[in-house]
């Protein structure tokens, strides 16, 4: 059975700079389907984007 927090410890162990999210429940398979909502903020959080319905200026 995969352990997602050790895996993300032995991540952030290795690289130190890199951002290291745990989804509990979730396997890299489901991330695509699976609170889609949450996966879509850290990726665009990561990205630089503004949140969805908000332009990069605020309005």
């Amino acid at each position: 059975m995969h352990d997602a927090e050790a895996t993300a410890d032995r991540a952030r162990r290795l690289l130190p700079r890199a951002r290291i999210e745990v989804l509990p429940g979730l396997g890299h398979h489901t991330l695509p389907i699976a609170d889609a909502a949450t996966v879509d903020a850290i990726m665009l959080e990561f990205l630089g984007a503004p949140p969805v319905g908000m332009s990069r200026t605020g309005l």
